[in-house]
């Protein structure tokens, strides 16, 4: 849903979530537990409106690319030749 509306993600390293958001391209990714990357993860996003809107930017695209509706059709389709 973050990606969807343009958001900068900040979110730990975990599961499925690196395969999602790339690190400094389409989000940050902190260590679990990490309060001090998680608090300079978010200073910098709050003190940078740049890299924010970048971020956030590229998320969106990485979605719209990915993980819109017509993008699956189009991986699946692809798999079973439709």
């Amino acid at each position: 849903e973050a990606m969807k509306a343009g958001c900068c993600i900040i979110s730990t390293d975990v599961g499925g979530l690196p395969e999602l958001i790339t690190d400094t391209e389409s989000g940050i990714l902190v260590k679990p537990r990490s309060v001090s990357e998680l608090s300079a993860a978010l200073r910098e996003a709050i003190l940078n409106p740049t890299l924010r809107e970048q971020l956030g930017r590229a998320a969106k695209e990485k979605f719209d690319q990915q993980f819109e509706q017509s993008a699956i059709f189009r991986m699946h389709s692809s798999l079973f030749d439709i």
